[in-house]
């Protein structure tokens, strides 16, 4: 499209005798208008309106311009000519406003759009990062939001995105096993506390029963003698029974210690296996680990993940000889 006005056919007297820049404008106007609305969704068309608008600046430049010169001719006509130019200014600028908004708002739509995304990709870097020890609750949480995230369009992100969410989801769910076990495992090292103050409780209750039993029997035996001949065979008997019940006290006392050595020894050495199935399974996984590394060039971070995916029957038809 040519200029929208020739400025070199236009006299500064013409244009700017009353009603000329009103008619002028409208026409300037109605050919702008006239002109069929480019696709501002392609880059052609915001070209092409960039263009339009382009030339109506240079049309109210020219004007403006032209107005400055005839204002500096005609003294007298100033007041005149300086309104006429505000209204070139205001009615064109306003002109480029209307044809340049289509492309406006796309272009604020388009930076709303990508901003969105990436604040949901940053979001999406961050969801391994946690404060401190983590919970079952806080990880759970995090396997909510990583759902929501995965769920979304992530329009021409998308690639980004799909090779981000499988890595986070084994980071995550990795965490939770792990953590998982820990509460487990104190559930079971509390439990154990718990029944061996029991069983020292219920020891220390039957040795004062047996104690204040024999110094009941010891009492009774004192009060029923009844002459001075008969008292020093009858202190004779109570030592003979009091040291009969000790004796007696003191192998139930030797038989429970006997139980509870056996008991703590049973523990250790089922410690002592879990952690060497401990070790065995962790060698054998490293040596796996090692292999997947050396053969597929995957990262070994990678690899992890996939050897605990394996070991956890995750992985149909796979498994690990241990």
């Amino acid at each position: 499209m040519n200029d929208l006005i020739t400025i070199e056919t236009l006299k500064a007297a013409d244009v700017f005798k009353p009603g000329a820049v009103e008619k002028l404008i409208s026409d300037v106007e109605q050919k702008v208008r006239a002109i069929p609305p480019a696709d501002h969704t392609t880059e052609k068309g915001r070209n092409e309106i960039k263009a339009l608008a382009y030339k109506v600046t240079r049309s109210k430049t020219a004007l403006d311009d032209m107005g400055k010169t005839f204002v500096a001719e005609l003294k007298k006509a100033a007041g005149v000519v300086d309104a006429d130019r505000r209204i070139i200014r205001e009615r064109l600028e306003a002109l480029k406003d209307e044809v340049r908004a289509p492309v406006d708002q796309y272009e604020a739509e388009e930076a709303g759009r990508i901003a969105i995304h990436t604040h949901c990709m940053e979001r999406l870097q961050e969801i391994d990062v946690f404060q401190g020890e983590s919970t079952i609750a806080e990880i759970d949480d995090r396997l909510e939001r990583l759902r929501q995230l995965k769920s979304r369009d992530w329009e021409e992100f998308s690639d980004g995105a799909n090779r981000l969410i499988p890595k986070m989801e084994n980071i995550i769910t990795s965490m939770r096993a792990r953590i998982a076990q820990q509460e487990v495992e104190k559930a079971e090292l509390e439990r154990l506390r718990k029944a061996e103050a029991e069983r020292q409780e219920v020891e220390r209750k039957a040795n004062a029963k047996r104690e204040q039993k024999a110094r009941d029997e010891r009492i009774t035996a004192m009060a029923k003698l009844d002459a001075e001949a008969s008292a020093m065979a009858a202190i004779a008997r109570a030592e003979k029974a009091e040291a009969a019940i000790k004796a007696e006290a003191e192998r139930t006392l030797a038989a429970e210690r006997r139980r509870v050595a056996d008991a703590k020894a049973a523990e250790e050495a089922a410690t002592k296996k879990r952690e060497a199935n401990t070790k065995h399974l962790a060698k054998i996984n490293n040596a796996a680990l090692a292999d997947l590394v050396k053969v597929t060039g995957i990262q070994e971070k990678m690899g992890k993940a996939v050897i605990v995916a394996i070991a956890s029957g995750k992985i149909a038809n796979i498994q690990i000889n241990y």
